[in-house]
């Protein structure tokens, strides 16, 4: 092929790759706007702290009435909060939510691949190769803070790329963005230190140190009318004392073999990147301490058993980043490879994931009509394991977050104890889990709820139908 007509392909074939990507994203975000799909407990959190926040509540800042409890951080919740007083139901303000985080993501995406060098091509195809994986479009159609945290700290590396040395404001501003969005985006900070430390740029160290904290003192400032203070007090006291779930250093590495192995995309993405960055010019880069820093972050939270892909946002969209910054100038070879691999990775990504978001849209559990309607028409108190169904029923929920209750009911904190009296008093006359009490026993008692919680319900309840897939239990006969 004449070199002149290959070089006119190429943005045709990278704007096709972009097309197909983003279309199968919002094709499923369109198909998923008014069913549950995707949704799981921790999306139900965020929602329930975005209704705290319209009554004036927050972690650390309730009147008693409900375990209000989280290790979330408010902006996302904020965001959340803000699409509903426009209008929307919690449901399409959590996936308009995602939808605007996510688009930020492919915008810093873009953004991070230009500054490596990669033109305009590579800003292109970098968010073409983010909206393509696995990762990324499991978020984008679920409600987590995790996209607004990754938006913020790859357009911090963007910032640090162009400014290495630290000598602006934009880079220190968007990392402590990203680490008030989620308490494990340390990536940037982590990196730096690394880096400058490595080599002897003490000053740069300081410079960023200094700037840093003075961005996050800034950012509490702003959240002061959200409580931010004593919010994000509450939740790093919970991080800290009451870790949520159990851990296991075997689990991290098992889980990202069996992503990789799983999503081709991802595979493809990661050896791309690990080409890029153990290349000459990325060498001791800050593009190569972020990369290792955003995989050693990776691996420390996936240990956790309640860790999910949504903890893989920030090292997918980064592996699919410098893919695109590797493949741009390749693409205008004469061998078909590097366009053919990309190719497949993007279109069997994109069809992969709608297929099932189409599929399964309508069905019973995703549309959850009969167990909204059930909490609706309940006279007396309802608790639900997941809070979007009292949301979607027009009830404050019991709970924010379960995966709080097993740690510190069993250190005997009188929030979560609270919960557990309320149980043993049989207060609630409807409780709605997402498995049976049976069945799922050991998974609430040694990693979710927790054992107070756990025995309270299967001493003074009792099993009482399943509607659209939730388990109900009213209280037992006295």
């Amino acid at each position: 092929m004449p070199a002149v007509k290959l070089q006119g392909a190429v943005p045709v074939f990278i704007s096709a790759l972009l097309l197909v990507s983003l279309s199968g994203w919002l094709a499923a975000v369109l198909a998923l706007w008014r069913s549950y799909f995707g949704m799981f407990p921790a999306t139900g959190v965020v929602a329930a702290l975005a209704d705290a926040v319209l009554r004036g509540q927050s972690p650390g800042h309730d009147d008693g009435s409900a375990f209000l409890v989280s290790y979330y951080f408010p902006p996302f919740p904020i965001l959340v909060a803000a699409a509903h007083r426009l209008g929307l139901e919690w449901l399409q303000a959590l996936r308009a939510g995602a939808l605007l985080t996510g688009s930020l993501v492919l915008a810093s995406a873009a953004w991070a691949a230009h500054a490596m060098g990669a033109g305009r091509r590579g800003a292109l195809l970098a968010p073409a190769l983010v909206a393509a994986t696995y990762s990324f479009k499991a978020s984008g159609i679920d409600g987590r803070a995790d996209l607004l945290a990754v938006a913020f700290s790859l357009a911090a590396l963007a910032a640090w790329t162009r400014d290495p040395e630290a000598r602006g404001w934009t880079l220190p501003a968007l990392a402590a963005a990203s680490l008030l969005t989620k308490a494990t985006s340390v990536t940037v900070p982590l990196a730096l230190l690394a880096w400058a430390l490595g080599r002897r740029q003490g000053a740069t160290l300081a410079r960023f140190g200094a700037r840093f904290a003075a961005c996050a003192l800034a950012g509490l400032l702003l959240l002061l009318p959200a409580h931010g203070p004593a919010w994000y007090a509450s939740a790093l006291h919970a991080l800290a004392t009451a870790s949520p779930g159990n851990s296991n250093l075997l689990r991290a590495p098992a889980e990202l073999l069996r992503y990789l192995g799983t999503c081709g995309e991802l595979a493809l993405f990661a050896t791309l990147a690990i080409a890029l960055l153990a290349g000459r010019r990325m060498r001791g880069t800050p593009v190569a301490a972020y990369g290792v820093a955003s995989l050693l972050i990776t691996l420390a939270v996936m240990t956790n058993v309640g860790s999910g892909p949504n903890h893989l946002d920030e090292l997918g969209a980064t592996a699919a980043t410098c893919a695109a910054v590797w493949a741009a100038p390749r693409l205008s070879r004469r061998t078909l490879v590097p366009p053919l691999a990309l190719a497949i990775a993007v279109l069997g990504g994109s069809w992969r994931d709608l297929v099932p978001a189409v599929r399964h849209a309508g069905a019973a559990g995703n549309v959850r009509a009969q167990v909204i309607e059930a909490v609706r028409r309940e006279p007396g108190d309802v608790l639900t394991e997941d809070a979007l169904l009292s949301l979607a029923a027009g009830r404050r929920p019991a709970i924010s977050d379960g995966a709080a209750l097993r740690p510190l009911s069993l250190q005997g904190d009188p929030r979560a104890l609270r919960v557990v009296e309320a149980l043993n008093r049989r207060r609630f006359s409807l409780v709605v889990l997402d498995n049976d009490l049976d069945t799922g026993a050991r998974w609430y008692r040694t990693v979710y709820l927790g054992e107070p919680v756990t025995t309270a319900l299967e001493t003074h309840y009792r099993a009482a139908g399943v509607l659209d897939g939730y388990h109900l239990y009213r209280p037992a006969a006295e």
